[in-house]
């Protein structure tokens, strides 16, 4: 998976810029985002991902919320309005 590679899970986006790898927001259609995640050596860093390989905890929150604002952002771009109160 060299190049980029579309995502929809914020949480797996945020471990994925810990690693190093640049993000952005995209219009997925119908209302929805995702993310466009760029990069060498993504499917080795999504299957570390699985295997449990740890990042510092603080570095993963800062990218997590982050990718939340990229995504909220771009969801007002796009005049998308969710109701649901989304938790974590």
């Amino acid at each position: 998976m060299d190049g980029s590679t579309d995502l929809d899970d914020v949480t797996m986006v945020a471990y994925l810029h810990c690693r190093g790898h640049d993000f952005e927001a995209i219009d997925a259609g119908d209302g929805h985002v995702s993310f466009r995640v760029h990069g060498e050596d993504l499917d080795i860093h999504i299957r570390e991902l699985h295997e449990g390989y740890k990042v510092p905890i603080n570095q993963y929150l800062k990218s997590f919320k982050y990718a939340r604002g990229v995504l909220f952002n771009k969801k007002a771009e796009l005049g998308v309005r969710n109701n649901k109160r989304q938790t974590y």
